[in-house]
């Protein structure tokens, strides 16, 4: 939200009061949320992760929870492979719903300097996807 307060020039853009700045977009972010004046569902935050498993009453509800998963593949006779990748975790929550819902992509954040780790994990889901790769 700060970046996003900074591109709108809604807060100074001045290095030296920086930490200042987004301090003070947070804490008038967190009085309009409480206040109700904006809802907490328009604000994600992808850095906290929360680990469990899907869990079910009867064989039935699982049977009905895997028949709502399933997608269609509409890439799957494209002649190149296709994801999008995006820099910032905070488009994320925004660009989900298109890119995974909408167009049976994936989503690849990489949150500005991508680590190692995650670019192999990235190549090798690529290199196992079959079809060619190329950028634009």
């Amino acid at each position: 939200m700060y970046y996003a307060a900074m591109g709108a020039d809604l807060v100074d853009k001045d290095r030296q009061n920086r930490r200042n700045n987004y301090m003070r977009v947070q804490r008038r972010l967190l009085k309009l949320r409480r206040a109700g004046v904006i809802p907490y569902g328009w604000i994600t935050d992808g850095s906290r992760t929360v680990y469990g498993q899907d869990r079910y009453d009867s064989p039935s509800s699982f049977a009905r929870s895997v028949a709502g998963r399933y997608r269609k593949d509409y890439w799957a006779e494209s002649p190149v492979s296709v994801e999008v990748w995006v820099e910032k975790d905070a488009m994320a929550g925004k660009l989900r719903p298109v890119v995974l819902e909408e167009c049976g992509l994936d989503l690849y954040v990489s949150r500005g300097f991508a680590s190692e780790t995650y670019l192999q994990e990235a190549g090798e889901h690529i290199k196992a996807d079959g079809p060619p790769t190329s950028t634009s």
